[in-house]
């Protein structure tokens, strides 16, 4: 990821049926600001959210909420976590963490999926020479509160 730059995000509220912009303002390494900005009102301006010191990924919008991962806490440039799931609902503008063990050490092999309405990550594991495909797995969030995953190989 390049630092110093900005990533917005189009996500929708279905209960309230809004559209709104969420962007990421990558200050450096360290620091992320975020702003959000609904759409189709009269004074369109970005609102400051929420910063924090977090580094993401792509995200998927499922139901109202965005999910992306992101690196929990971290002192230097390295990608070995821990790893969080974030939970931003959309309709709340309010954040949330779900622990992502389950993503691995290199979560650039977890890709997040709708599955079925909920939040799903897929692994494709290697063997250790990079060769044939030895395993896929499906991992299912099956309650955020709880943290609750399903794991499906």
């Amino acid at each position: 990821m390049t630092y110093g730059v900005s990533k917005t995000v189009l996500v929708f509220d279905p209960i309230d049926k809004q559209h709104k912009v969420l962007l990421m303002n990558y200050v450096d390494y360290k620091e992320t600001v975020h702003y959000i900005m609904t759409l189709g009102t009269e004074k369109l301006t970005w609102r400051k959210i929420r910063e924090w010191s977090r580094r993401s990924s792509k995200g998927i919008c499922i139901n109202g909420v965005l999910y992306y991962l992101a690196i929990r806490k971290y002192e230097t440039f390295n990608d070995e976590g821990p790893y969080v799931i974030v939970c931003f609902d959309v309709r709340s503008e309010k954040f949330k963490f779900v622990d992502a063990k389950c993503c691995g050490k290199w979560p650039l092999d977890f890709m997040l999926i709708n599955y079925k309405g909920k939040l799903g990550g897929i692994i494709l594991k290697h063997a250790s020479n990079g060769g044939f495909p030895l395993e896929l797995c499906v991992w299912v969030l099956e309650d955020v509160e709880k943290q609750q995953w399903s794991k499906y190989v």
